[in-house]
């Protein structure tokens, strides 16, 4: 038996968006969501159906809720902070891979203690250059945990806090550990 499924929000431009890292704040009752190529963080009321945007000014790969308010972002110069939606310029908190030319922050997730682990890939993706890894920011050190990856991807961790879960969802990859 089937699952039916509604669009709840058409969104068209040039090429398309390319909607990553859907965040759900219980507080406000919205979605937020990041617009790799458009460089964007979405906001989005289901109750109004209204999809508010906030500029970043470079690729968006993911987005988390900061426990201290406003969003941590991977976006491609790096780790960012952002203290809120309406204005605001984001701010480099952390940039791991400052010596990896063409890489960009992709997929990532705050885990239930708060740490932000960010997966990165070179963009576009090669087959022969595996640049990517994956890492954890504190809100202080940013340390490398797994290397030798293309596209990092969904990242998750399971109900009882004991299991992360990540991917590498390059076509000749596309493994989850």
């Amino acid at each position: 038996m089937g699952v039916a499924v509604d669009c709840v929000l058409r969104i068209r431009t040039g090429g398309g968006p390319k909607g990553e890292c859907p965040v759900w704040s219980p507080e406000e009752e919205v979605l937020y969501w990041v617009d790799i190529d458009g460089g964007t963080l979405h906001r989005f009321e289901p109750t109004t159906g209204r999809d508010s945007v906030c500029e970043l000014g470079e690729p968006a790969g993911c987005v988390g809720l900061a426990a201290a308010g406003g969003f941590i972002l991977g976006l491609r110069s790096g780790i960012c902070r952002l203290n809120h939606f309406a204005g605001g310029k984001p701010r480099l908190v952390a940039a791991p891979e400052a010596d990896r030319l063409g890489n960009r922050c992709n997929d990532g997730r705050c885990d239930p203690w708060g740490r932000f682990w960010v997966g990165t890939m070179l963009d576009p993706a090669v087959a022969d250059r595996r640049t990517g890894a994956l890492y954890c920011f504190d809100g202080r050190e940013c340390r490398r945990v797994v290397d030798d990856m293309h596209v990092v991807n969904g990242l998750a961790f399971s109900p009882d806090r004991r299991t992360m879960y990540y991917s590498d969802s390059y076509t000749t990859v596309r493994t989850i550990w």
